[in-house]
């Protein structure tokens, strides 16, 4: 469905002055990792950035090998552009931002999931389609909330949200940092 995905992303485009248009990829080595500079150019003629997003945990047919680390890229994108200038980064950001003096000063950013955990600067929450109030994306059970919000209980729903926040943590990539946990969820399943 190529087609139909390139005509959302071309229309999200047209919309990017009134947008702030970012456009994902998963990097994945041996399935990808060769299109990382045709991307770089596809969202620079675009007019949106372009973000790299390294491959996360999720699933069963996640492995280690299919990660293509943050300094992998920058060093394939440096090797093709010449020097990167890292910009600021504001506070709750997961991405990490680069300037490409060599290609007009267009911006991109990656979002380094597995070499660098993004934990103590995400601010993100999650409610999924099935009503499961997430407060990190890797959150195996989240708290319920589906039921309360149909019955309008909207007193519940904050108790209950507040609750989970509560117990939060450090987030889980900033605890298991040393082992390769596939979460029993897909992202799709979680939203991004």
């Amino acid at each position: 469905e190529l087609d139909r995905v390139r005509r959302a992303i071309d229309e999200l485009a047209l919309r990017r002055d009134h947008l702030d248009v970012k456009l994902n990829a998963v990097i994945i080595g041996g399935q990808n990792d060769d299109e990382i500079l045709a991307l770089l150019d596809f969202g620079r003629q675009l007019g949106v950035e372009l973000r790299f997003i390294e491959y996360m945990p999720f699933g069963n047919e996640w492995g280690l090998d299919g990660v293509v680390r943050m300094e992998q890229l920058l060093a394939t994108v440096s090797d093709h552009f010449g020097q990167l200038n890292e910009l600021s980064t504001p506070p709750g950001s997961t991405s990490r931002r680069w300037e490409i003096p060599g290609l007009g000063g267009y911006v991109f950013g990656i979002i380094p999931t597995v070499s660098q955990t993004l934990c103590r600067d995400c601010d993100r929450l999650r409610l999924t389609a099935d009503g499961r109030f997430l407060n990190c994306l890797f959150d195996r059970q989240g708290v319920q909330i589906r039921e309360h919000l149909k019955s309008g209980r909207s007193d519940q729903v904050l108790n209950e949200i507040r609750r989970h926040l509560a117990g939060k943590g450090p987030g889980f990539l900033a605890v298991n940092r040393d082992i390769p946990v596939v979460p029993s969820h897909h992202m799709h399943q979680v939203g991004g």
